[in-house]
């Protein structure tokens, strides 16, 4: 209905990314549809619409759910996508804390789709068989040849902040033997990156 659309301007309905829905996003939708359901109402003492109060509630909470419908549909339409799509590059994520998980989220956001996650190993055998972003935690490093013998990845991405030189070097032996790119995650940004880019995925050499 016109009288909707005001309503959604001011209640800033529209300025929202899709891709990025969330908890503000829903409460903008609610007072969306408040909002649509005042003018309405409005609309309704100039306008014999034989409006009641109970198909008023009645509009107000389906608007709601549409709206919210609308913009998770356009989320999950997404991900579908990118989960029919074949990725061309497999990443293992070295460390499953709070960075791993970060770098998990990220990759698993599906904005590239040349890119999947295939899971993490981690030294902290608490984590082994969980879940983190999604991706089960198959190992720790020593599993790493194993762990490509069962689900193969051409990238490790680390995302360990204080990994030794020990684990690191095992990490390397394993990639110069299978061919495997070595990555590190970081949340910093280097001093000549886009300062818009709030990480940054560094190609490591040896």
């Amino acid at each position: 209905m016109l009288a909707t659309y005001p309503a959604f301007m001011i209640a800033g309905v529209y300025r929202g990314m899709w891709r990025y829905v969330g908890l503000p996003d829903a409460v903008r939708f609610a007072n969306g549809a408040l909002a649509a359901g005042l003018c309405l109402l409005v609309v309704s003492l100039f306008v014999p619409l034989g409006l009641s109060g109970s198909i008023l509630v009645l509009f107000i909470i389906l608007l709601f759910n549409l709206l919210i419908a609308s913009r998770v549909s356009f989320r999950m339409l997404r991900k579908a996508c990118a989960f029919l799509a074949v990725p061309l590059t497999r990443v293992l994520i070295v460390g499953a804390g709070r960075l791993g998980a970060t770098a998990g989220k990220d990759l698993g956001s599906g904005q590239d789709r040349q890119v999947c996650l295939v899971g993490f190993v981690d030294d902290d055998h608490f984590k082994h068989g969980k879940l983190v972003a999604g991706a089960p935690v198959f190992g720790s490093i020593e599993e790493l040849e194993r762990i490509y013998e069962s689900t193969p990845f051409n990238q490790i991405l680390i995302a360990v902040g204080n990994l030794d030189g020990e684990r690191l070097d095992l990490v390397w032996d394993f990639a110069n033997r299978y061919d495997v790119a070595v990555r590190r995650f970081s949340l910093q940004a280097p001093e000549d990156a886009d300062l818009a880019a709030p990480r940054a995925l560094a190609v490591v050499r040896r």
